[in-house]
């Protein structure tokens, strides 16, 4: 449920020089994995969330739905199989994160939004970049800041609250 970063990486080659490592990528709305990058020793820079899996495609979106330029920063929505149907008894949740695939040939077929942050390398592999909203997660949690601002601000002695997670040497 989190980012590997490249120092962990390198960690697991000095501690199992014998074993593969990959990075496997997705949310609960789309059958958990739906990107796979095989880690290689002595990579340097960000490790790629990879390449997606059969049956699935990635877009990377601007503020307007339009696919980016490969190295450009979009907004990664995955369509194919994977994707869920919505969420149970939320209609305006999954309006939103659920939108029509204007590319897919199949009637009715429906893409996530992650708001998770991608770009495109020169080879085609997907490298994480962040989130595009304030949601953050602690120990494999999602917790959305917005989310406990408003619980703290219902408080009577509470006039305004504002959420912030902060990194630490252990995560988030």
């Amino acid at each position: 449920g989190e980012e590997l970063p490249e120092a962990l990486q390198h960690l697991f080659f000095q501690v199992f020089p014998d074993c593969e490592l990959y990075n496997l990528y997705g949310p609960t709305e789309a059958a958990v994995e739906v990107t796979a990058w095989r880690c290689r020793r002595g990579a340097v820079g960000p490790v790629p969330i990879g390449w997606p899996v059969w049956n699935t495609r990635i877009y990377l979106l601007d503020e307007r739905s339009q696919p980016v330029p490969d190295g450009t920063i979009g907004e990664l929505y995955i369509a194919g199989r994977q994707v869920a149907a919505g969420y149970l008894n939320r209609p305006d949740l999954t309006a939103d994160a659920f939108p029509p695939d204007p590319w897919s040939v199949e009637p009715g077929a429906r893409m996530f939004r992650t708001r998770d942050l991608a770009r495109r390398r020169g080879d085609g592999a997907l490298v994480f970049e962040g989130r595009a909203d304030r949601q953050i997660k602690v120990r494999g949690y999602r917790v959305e800041n917005a989310e406990v601002e408003a619980h703290v601000r219902a408080h009577p002695g509470v006039r305004w609250a504002a959420a912030v997670g902060r990194p630490t040497a252990r995560g988030i």
